[in-house]
């Protein structure tokens, strides 16, 4: 890591919101829609048969793994479970083990020529803070604002908080007001 002071932030161009921080001299941004839908090309240009829109109701554990659908079953060696916080809700299994989290994204409208000069940010780095309530930003290849984090909602008894937020989306809006000033009308 580096360390940058508010002279580099400057001549980094920079949103105002990052006065000093540190640069990671590895990793970068990425779109983990693109991410996800690329592995997805990888895996069906291998022969693996992916099954979408297909839940599994239930796991049946034996010499080989049986899964149970709502229109058939299938066998496999080995199961890798990424369901993220739904495994315990589809799945009943762990429990015990999984905390779901409701974490609030967002990305702007596309910025305006005049909003895109206004905020610099020429190098496009990805931003996170470090306080006690991470927030994180990043610019989109279609010259969106895009972040999340900071209002992290869990609900009693482990189940999913609903997704509808209006008083977390209504904070967001108040906070890109002051995390993004130069950009006024945002």
């Amino acid at each position: 890591m580096r360390f940058l002071d508010e002279t580099t932030v400057q001549k980094r161009q920079l949103p105002r919101l990052v006065k000093f921080g540190l640069q990671e001299k590895v990793g970068g941004v990425l779109n983990p829609g693109k991410y996800v839908m690329a592995l997805r090309d990888i895996a069906i240009g291998k022969g693996i048969k992916i099954y979408e829109n297909n839940a599994v109701q239930r796991i049946e554990h034996g010499r080989k793994v049986k899964l149970h659908t709502a229109s058939g079953s299938a066998l496999a060696e080995k199961v890798l479970v990424a369901t993220n916080v739904f495994t315990a809700s589809c799945l009943n299994i762990m429990r015990s083990a999984i905390f779901p989290m409701r974490v609030t994204a967002f990305k702007t409208h596309p910025l305006t020529t005049s909003q895109r000069s206004a905020v610099g940010w020429s190098g496009g780095e990805g931003i996170y803070t470090a306080h006690n309530l991470l927030e994180n930003y990043r610019l989109t290849a279609d010259n969106r604002i895009s972040g999340g984090s900071k209002w992290i909602r869990y609900v009693y008894g482990s189940t999913l908080a609903k997704g509808e937020q209006p008083e977390i989306f209504s904070a967001f809006k108040r906070l890109l007001k002051v995390r993004f000033s130069e950009l006024p009308d945002l």
